[in-house]
């Protein structure tokens, strides 16, 4: 009878074993993942039923790609692709996009570009054939090229806004031999100067089947989206490419920069190494830079702003990268309280590199962050967009999708093992108005 009893007992928790198996494997299988004949990669998320269908290709081009041709042509590129895709009308000589109210955008990062696309689901087959025929031959239509080659320049002239000459400055200094520098940089004279044949010659020689990542998310026919996809990119040439290594001349020695600018304002810079996003400690830099310098529970809004009254505005920028990253902190403040501030900020952080951070510090910031992360990715878009570039310089879409466990993982000694690693050997940028400065007093 007891034996009967244990057996029974063994077939029920196998039975539920077997149900939960199958249950996760089945959410597991939501996503997948294919590779193409041609090397590209597709990641597919199938929701049968919504009316709403997202999709990002994704083109691993990089300021590596652009060096060695003009600074900004791949901003150009994805407009011009951008131009393609609206030129496309219906019967009655209604632009497509506009008819079926698709929403989409071009995203150029320093690692890559990206076309993200938003549409009704019955609407996704045509969509996603127009943007793929566009971005395998964007400099199709001569007449196209020169209506956006003028806009473009139109548009990018007086782009460039105080924090932007300053961003640039701070990539020219941090990186200094590293392509990376040119990740803010235009030239819109050589654009200017460059006709069709050149713009289709730089996509035929940095294009590779093997560097485009494809993320869909919603209601769709996967073989058929499968199918136009491989047709359509079936002219772009497989090059495996391969990243070359360049010196980038890491952080050894503390680069300072005082300059003037006619502004009333000063600007108090701080840059430092930063994981790149495959890095193991890139979950623990990342909440390391909400506490130091980012948002009103930050030290730095805090000390500098709150107890000090030093700073009109703060924050941190620290864009994900494969090769070497960056973070930047910024201070706008009265030129006069720039010095007193630098000394704070560099207290700040030497602080947290010898003391650490407090576990409250550590779970605001974690909510904080958390909070961005999923409202982000509840959006189709922003969830396509952010497995394709994961994929693109993470190596698997997997780096994103387990961010959210990374990030709840880290410690208290993660934080401080972090910082004394990173935040170290900073670059430094005052700007300032012209004129003598003596006891931070302005003479």
């Amino acid at each position: 009878m007891t034996s009967k009893k244990t057996i029974t007992l063994l077939v029920m928790i196998f039975i539920i074993f077997t149900v939960f198996t199958v249950k996760s494997q089945a959410q597991e299988g939501l996503i997948q993942k294919q590779e193409l004949a041609n090397g590209t990669k597709v990641i597919l998320k199938n929701d049968p039923g919504k009316e709403i269908t997202s999709f990002t290709i994704l083109l691993k081009l990089s300021v590596f790609d652009e060096e060695a041709y003009t600074p900004g042509i791949r901003a150009f590129l994805a407009e011009l692709i951008e131009s393609e895709i609206d030129s496309i009308k219906t019967e009655n000589n209604t632009r497509w996009i506009e008819l079926m109210g698709i929403f989409g955008e071009s995203s150029v990062e320093t690692d890559y570009i990206s076309i993200n696309v938003t549409c009704r689901s019955k609407d996704f087959p045509k969509t996603l054939d127009i943007v793929s025929k566009a971005i395998a031959n964007p400099a199709a239509n001569q007449d196209i090229y020169e209506k956006t080659k003028q806009k473009f320049i139109e548009d990018h002239k007086n782009i460039n806004g105080t924090i932007d000459n300053i961003y640039s400055l701070f990539l020219t200094t941090f990186y200094r031999y590293h392509p990376y520098k040119l990740t803010n940089q235009y030239s819109l004279t050589a654009i200017e100067r460059m006709d069709r044949k050149k713009v289709a010659e730089f996509a035929a020689k940095t294009f590779s089947s093997d560097r485009i990542v494809v993320a869909i998310a919603g209601s769709f026919d996967r073989d058929k989206a499968i199918s136009t996809l491989t047709e359509n990119f079936s002219a772009i040439a497989r090059r495996n490419n391969t990243t070359t290594s360049i010196q980038w001349e890491p952080q050894g020695f503390e680069k300072q920069l005082f300059l003037s600018a006619l502004s009333n304002k000063g600007w108090l810079i701080m840059g430092y190494s930063f994981p790149s996003y495959s890095s193991p400690d890139y979950p623990a830099m990342l909440l390391a830079k909400n506490i130091v310098g980012e948002g009103f529970n930050s030290r730095f809004w805090i000390e500098l702003r709150e107890k000090n009254g030093f700073a009109y505005e703060l924050g941190a920028f620290a864009p994900p990268l494969e090769g070497p990253a960056h973070i930047m902190f910024y201070v706008i403040l009265q030129p006069k309280n720039a010095m007193a501030a630098r000394k704070i900020a560099f207290e700040i952080i030497e602080d947290i590199k010898k003391n650490g951070v407090t576990e409250k510090e550590l779970a605001i910031a974690k909510e904080k962050f958390l909070g961005s992360y999923l409202l982000r990715r509840e959006k189709a878009s922003g969830f396509t967009h952010d497995i394709a570039s994961s994929e693109a310089i993470g190596g698997a879409y997997s780096v994103d999708m387990n961010l959210k466990r990374k990030i709840n993982d880290v410690s208290i000694d993660d934080i401080k093992k972090v910082a004394n690693k990173y935040l170290t050997e900073p670059t430094i940028i005052i700007v300032r108005p012209p004129g003598l400065y003596i006891n931070d007093t302005y003479l």
